[in-house]
């Protein structure tokens, strides 16, 4: 999650630059600023911050099944497992490599 806190403050203009892995083939200014990671004119970041976010309290809410724990719980973590996957295999169809 610290990797999207990071790309979130960059997104929203509150830093200017991102650190770079080694390599040419990765460039994290171009690619945290293309208009592909902009989802409904909202940056991808924040966006993926909260999608992890309810992931880990689904994931953890409810207990273990002995007490109780309601199937829902075991389903909506999968729910926004998928959702993501989709968002990622969109930006990335659309991305020029």
């Amino acid at each position: 999650m610290f990797v999207f806190i990071i790309i979130s403050l960059y997104q929203l203009g509150i830093i200017q630059k991102t650190p770079n892995l080694p390599g040419k083939f990765l460039d994290s200014k171009k690619d945290n600023s293309s208009k592909y990671v902009y989802i409904m004119g909202l940056p991808d970041g924040p966006i993926c911050l909260v999608h992890y976010g309810l992931n880990i309290v689904f994931a953890s809410a409810g207990g273990t099944k002995k007490p109780g724990r309601h199937t829902i719980f075991d389903l909506l973590p999968g729910g926004i497992i998928i959702s993501t996957v989709g968002g990622n295999i969109n930006i990335y169809a659309q991305h020029d490599f």
